[in-house]
């Protein structure tokens, strides 16, 4: 039985949503510290999430941790995430942002915030 599900929430329990089926893929979408987007296919997202965040994930998303999925979509088969997969890495940037939009997505950030620190001891006299 093929069953699809969309979510933003990383966090959300998959298996009580699609009790149902017994297989599960999924395609994701992550953020990259630096503003880009990586989308991929697993057959578990909890693990796959916890690969990429620890630098053992995908060669792309080792080199721009830290990671957040900010979209994932549940298939009942392999076919139909990879097809997804594959049909979303053919859009551009702004086309992939228009479908999410669609469906209700908050985009991340498309830069990071960067921390600024400025020494004002000083001014004023204070030091």
């Amino acid at each position: 039985m093929k069953k699809q599900d969309r979510t933003m929430n990383s966090t959300v329990d998959h298996d009580k949503q699609l009790e149902d089926v017994e297989e599960k893929h999924f395609f994701y979408v992550l953020t990259c510290n630096d503003g880009s987007w990586y989308a991929g296919y697993t057959n578990n997202l909890d693990h796959r999430l916890k690969m990429h965040q620890s630098g053992k994930g995908a060669k792309y998303t080792r080199a721009h941790l830290p990671v957040e999925c900010f979209y994932s979509e549940c298939y009942g088969d392999k076919t139909a995430a990879l097809k997804r997969e594959a049909a979303f890495k053919k859009l551009t940037r702004s086309q992939k942002e228009g479908e999410l939009l669609e469906f209700g997505v908050t985009l991340p950030l498309k830069r990071p915030i960067t921390r600024v620190d400025v020494d004002r001891r000083g001014e004023n006299g204070n030091d």
